[in-house]
């Protein structure tokens, strides 16, 4: 019986005989339950009192199927009915061969296999019913939980279609400075260089100078509009990551870039940042957690907000095992 249950337990892990399992087991149990019947018949010629040992087989074998395995009553009823029909089947045959010595002993065993049958049926029931209210509230826990999911990532994707819009608000004032400063370097150049050789001997050293001003501040209008394509990409690849390694230091200086030209001239915003290791977040989840926290001081700052006596200071730190941010 031992070995058959953990040949049972093994097959039970292959995708194609796991639906079949409880099948599977019932036909163990009543196999073993026959193997153990005849065996205890071919005794009984030495060991008359073992016919009893028959119910107590089928009490055991019962139990274990009850126990290991959530089989339904009316599949244990019908396995105490095939058991009970089988010894008494077998019981017939053994007292012809001279096996079984008195015949008054097969009512006796009969009597108890179809009590246990009934007990087990009985226990089937209460332990079915148990489980399956067990089953059921599982279910509606994680249908709950998947629920709370739903209503998650909603919220996760409305705040971050607020970053976003913030974000977009952000990069478009800081693509207008440079993007205007460059097209007037461009613009000058191009009028100079037309005038160039029209231009008086002692003029030309000016016009020069000129120049090289205004392709000092192209190179820095460029440069600029380079750091904010960065930003931009670097925002673009942690939306897309469920999971990387970032520094906190970086996530906080990108949600300040997107609101300090929004509040530059109202709210001073200071940093303190200290030396953390990187950490393996959800970057866009974490950003959205900072930038409430942002919003939130500078909506809260004394100032009026138009003379920029308000100030919000953002730190961060590294306690133990954990990092500290501070707004």
């Amino acid at each position: 019986m031992l070995v058959s249950g953990i040949i049972i337990f093994l097959l039970s892990f292959i995708p194609s005989v796991k639906p079949h399992a409880r099948t599977i087991g019932l036909f163990a149990g009543y196999g073993s339950i026959l193997a153990l019947m005849w065996a205890v018949f071919l005794l009984l010629p030495t060991h008359p009192e073992y016919v009893f040992a028959i119910a107590a087989q089928v009490g055991l074998v019962l139990m274990v199927l009850i126990a290991a395995m959530p089989v339904h009553a009316l599949q244990i009823l019908q396995l105490g009915a095939a058991i009970l029909a089988t010894y008494l089947v077998s019981d017939q045959i053994a007292y012809r061969v001279g096996l079984m010595p008195d015949e008054k002993l097969q009512t006796v065993a009969a009597v108890f296999i179809l009590s246990l049958g009934v007990i087990a049926t009985g226990i089937t029931v209460v332990l079915y019913e148990q489980r399956y209210r067990g089953f059921r509230s599982h279910q509606s826990q994680l249908a709950a939980a998947e629920r709370m999911r739903r209503v998650e990532s909603r919220a996760l994707l409305s705040e971050n279609a607020a970053v976003m819009g913030r974000f977009a608000a952000a990069m478009s004032h800081e693509l207008n400075s440079p993007v205007g400063a460059l097209k007037s370097a461009i613009d000058t150049l191009e009028l100079l260089a037309n005038r160039r050789n029209s231009l008086p001997v002692e003029k030309q050293a000016r016009s020069q100078k000129i120049e090289k001003d205004l392709l000092a501040s192209a190179r820095a209008s460029a440069g600029r509009l380079q750091e904010i394509v960065g930003r931009m990409q670097r925002s673009v690849n942690r939306d897309r990551a469920e999971q990387q390694q970032v520094n906190v230091n970086s996530l906080l200086k990108d949600v300040v870039y997107m609101v300090e030209s929004q509040v530059k001239g109202k709210v001073q915003l200071e940093f303190d940042l200290g030396e953390v290791p990187e950490i393996t977040v959800r970057p866009q989840q974490i950003s959205a957690v900072f930038s409430h926290l942002l919003h939130n001081a500078i909506d809260g700052t004394n100032g009026d907000g138009t003379n920029g006596d308000g100030k919000v200071t953002l730190s961060s730190r590294r306690r133990d095992h954990h990092i500290e941010v501070c707004v």
